[in-house]
C-alpha cells in the first residue's frame, strides 16, 4: 500500500511565504523593466531641458549678431501732448521740427450774411432799409452812441510877439459803434501806430477832395497765420469804384475813412480766401480808430486763426503809406469791435451813417428821422433761418 503524504497545516510548512517567494521571483524581470522605464523617462526630461536651454542660447546668440542690439535708438518729443513718434534702428540721427500751419476745427453752419435789425431805437434812428453786402458775417449786438461836443484846437504862439494864441474851437459830432459778438469771444488786434496822414483824410475822417484812389497803384500785403511763414498775398487795386460804387444814391456822398476801410477789408478777405482755397469767408475786419484828433488803422482777426497782416515792401499804393500800414503795429486783444464816424455837424454825420458804404453795417443802409444825440442798438443775426 503506497505511503500517505500530508502537507499544509498538517505538514508544519509556511506555504504563504513559499508562494510569495515564488511570485516575487517571477516578477523580477517586470520590476527590472519598470526601473529601466523610469530611468529612461528621467533621461528624456533631462534631454528636453538641455534642448530648451540650447534653443534659448541660440536665440540669444542670434540677437548678439544684430546691429539693433548694440545700436538701439530712442525718440523724444518736446511736447508729447502734441506729437509723439516711434523710432527704428534704421532711422537717421538728428532733430526734426514739426510746424503746424492750421489745426482742424469743429465744423459749424452759419449764413454767409448777417441780417441787421434795429432792436432799440434812439438818436433818431428809424430802421435798416437794406441788407448788408459781402463779408458781413458776424453775429452779435452793436451799441451806437451819438455825441456832440466842442473841441479845442491848440494854436502856435504869435510868430512876432510869441504871445500865446487862444485855441480854435470846432464842433464835433461823433457816432461810436461797438460790436459785441454773441459768443463773447475775444479778437486778436493789430493797431498801426502811425496816424493816417492828413493828405488822405481830414480831421473828421472824410477823404480829401481831389484824392483819386485809382491812380495810387497796387495794394500788396503779406500775411502770417499762427506765427507761420510769411505769405505774400496777391496784389489788388483799391479804386474809387470799390470804395464808392457808382449810383445816384451815392454819387453825392462824401467819401469817408470807413469807405476806405471797407474796401480794404473786402480786398484783403478776397486775397486770404484765394490763398486758403475758401470762398467768401470773413477772416479779418478793418476799422479806423479815432481819439478825437487822430485816426489810426486797426485790424481785427475775426477768424481765430491768429492772422497778422502787414503791407509788403513791394507795395506801390500811396494810400498804404498814408494809412500807416507800412509802419509798425501793436498786437493786442479786444472783446468788441469799434467803428467811428465823425462830422462837423449833425447833417454831415447823418449823411455818413445813412450812406450804405460807410454806415455802421457795411452795405446796410440806415434811415434817421432826425439825428440827435443819444444811443440805439442793432442786432446782427447770422442764423440759417434768415
Amino acid at each position: 500500500m503506497p505511503a500517505i503524504r500530508s502537507g499544509g497545516i498538517a505538514s508544519g510548512l509556511d506555504t504563504n511565504a513559499i508562494i510569495d517567494s515564488l511570485v516575487g521571483a517571477a516578477k523580477e524581470p517586470i520590476n527590472a523593466l519598470e526601473t529601466k522605464s523610469h530611468l529612461l523617462g528621467l533621461t528624456k526630461t533631462v534631454f528636453k531641458e538641455v534642448a530648451d536651454d540650447l534653443s534659448s542660447l541660440k536665440t540669444t546668440a542670434f540677437n548678439l549678431k544684430l546691429e539693433s542690439t548694440f545700436k538701439s535708438k530712442k525718440v523724444d518729443s518736446s511736447n508729447p501732448a502734441v506729437a509723439t513718434a516711434v523710432v527704428t534702428p534704421e532711422a537717421a540721427v538728428g532733430s526734426h521740427t514739426v510746424e503746424v500751419m492750421r489745426t482742424a476745427k469743429q465744423a459749424s453752419m452759419a449764413s454767409l450774411l448777417s441780417k441787421p435789425s434795429l432792436t432799440q431805437a434812439g438818436a433818431g434812428a428809424a430802421e435798416y432799409s437794406e441788407w448788408p453786402g459781402k463779408y458781413v458775417q458776424l453775429e452779435g449786438d452793436i451799441f451806437t452812441d451819438v455825441n456832440s461836443r466842442t473841441i479845442e484846437i491848440p494854436q502856435a504862439p504869435d510868430p512876432v510877439t510869441n504871445a500865446p494864441v487862444p485855441p480854435l474851437e470846432r464842433q464835433l459830432w461823433t457816432a461810436t459803434s461797438e460790436f459785441k459778438p454773441s459768443d463773447a469771444r475775444t479778437y486778436g488786434t493789430q493797431t498801426f501806430l502811425t496816424p493816417i496822414d492828413a493828405s488822405l483824410i481830414d480831421e473828421n475822417g472824410s477823404i480829401q477832395a481831389g484824392v483819386n484812389l485809382s491812380n495810387m497803384g497796387d495794394m500788396q500785403f503779406e500775411m502770417t497765420i499762427a506765427g507761420g511763414p510769411v505769405v505774400s498775398l496777391s496784389a489788388f487795386k483799391l479804386n474809387d469804384a470799390l470804395v464808392t460804387p457808382a449810383g445816384t444814391d451815392e454819387s453825392a456822398s462824401v467819401k469817408d475813412i470807413n469807405h476806405l476801410m471797407s474796401g480794404l477789408e473786402q480786398g484783403l478777405n478776397d486775397q486770404i480766401n484765394s490763398y486758403l482755397g475758401t470762398t467768401d469767408k470773413q477772416y479779418i475786419a478793418m476799422r479806423a480808430d479815432f481819439d478825437g484828433t487822430n485816426w489810426t488803422a486797426k485790424i481785427y482777426d475775426v477768424s481765430g486763426e491768429n492772422i497778422k497782416i502787414n503791407a509788403a515792401a513791394a507795395n506801390t499804393h500811396v494810400a498804404a503809406v498814408a494809412l500807416g500800414l507800412t509802419g509798425t503795429s501793436s498786437d493786442g486783444a479786444a472783446a468788441s469791435i469799434k467803428k467811428y464816424h465823425a462830422a462837423a455837424d449833425a447833417a454831415g454825420l447823418k449823411a455818413k451813417l445813412e450812406d450804405r458804404n460807410s454806415s455802421i453795417v457795411y452795405k446796410a443802409a440806415m434811415r434817421f428821422d432826425e439825428l440827435t444825440t443819444g444811443s440805439f442798438e442793432t442786432r446782427l443775426d447770422a442764423s440759417m433761418s434768415i
